[in-house]
């Protein structure tokens, strides 16, 4: 094997071992008391939200529930035909890359309208991953 085929296969191995070991950040478990008149939006804009985070909606049953709901039924406290609803008291949601919205839906919307029972999350992408080591190998062999 030549000098310029074994750097290929350097390379090739470098970018792999660096991709496959990139991994993405440590996820969060976040227990939530879903009560209300509490500041969700302050504490939603307080964390840095990473893919894989869950969020555990801690609730007395019967009372409330929690509502995974789209943008409009977020700002107009609107129970939407595509919503997914949770009503366990104890109501865990992995958050992906996007936004989500929650609202309390057991009362027809009141206590999202009247006391800011309502919380819209972002989730960025992870930034993308630099190879480094790949780079300066190929300049070497240049």
């Amino acid at each position: 094997m030549d000098k310029k085929c074994s750097i290929f296969i350097i390379l090739v191995a470098t970018i792999l071992v660096v991709d496959t070991s990139a991994q993405k950040p440590p996820t969060n478990t976040y227990e939530l008391n879903w009560v209300p008149d509490f500041d969700y939006k302050g504490w939603a804009e307080a964390k840095n939200f990473v893919e894989g985070d869950k969020i555990i909606f801690k609730y007395e049953v019967g009372k409330y529930s929690v509502l995974e709901t789209d943008q409009k039924g977020y700002d107009n406290c609107f129970v939407c035909p595509t919503a997914t609803p949770h009503s366990s008291g104890n109501d865990e949601v992995v958050l992906p890359v996007g936004i989500k919205y929650f609202i309390n839906a057991s009362d027809k919307g009141q206590n999202c309208k009247d006391h800011n029972m309502k919380m819209k999350i972002t989730v960025p992408p992870s930034p993308p991953k630099k190879v480094e080591g790949a780079r300066k190998l190929v300049q070497e062999t240049n």
